[in-house]
């Protein structure tokens, strides 16, 4: 009986801390992330978790002159697959580069589409 009730806690264990790390990779979103610039904002639609579908993918977001940097983080709380980020008066909607950072830091450009 001990050792089943070790192993039945390991198990336990294993599901709550879960087999993915919490952040989300570019290419672990299908269809792939997308978005799309108007005048002052920036809509970013997500694709959904490929690996794991019971999850939403959690955006943030970073501005650093006229680059946006999308970041995400899973959750199993329900997320919109849209996400708005307000420009700042200083940052020109023409020239804006959307960008979505790994967790390995690696950089992935996003599309932008009309």
């Amino acid at each position: 009986m001990k050792h089943f009730t070790v192993i039945l806690l390991l198990g336990l264990f294993m599901v709550l801390t879960g087999c993915h790390s919490p952040e989300v990779k570019f290419s672990d979103m299908r269809p792939a992330p997308t978005a799309a610039v108007s005048s002052g904002s920036v809509t970013v639609h997500l694709g959904g978790d490929y690996f794991n579908s019971a999850t939403y993918i959690h955006p943030k977001s970073r501005i650093d002159g006229q680059t946006v940097y999308i970041f995400g983080y899973r959750t199993l709380r329900e997320q919109s697959g849209r996400f708005v980020v307000r420009l700042p008066a200083s940052v020109s909607s023409q020239s804006v580069t959307v960008i979505w950072i790994d967790p390995d830091g690696r950089h992935v450009s996003i599309p932008l589409t009309k």
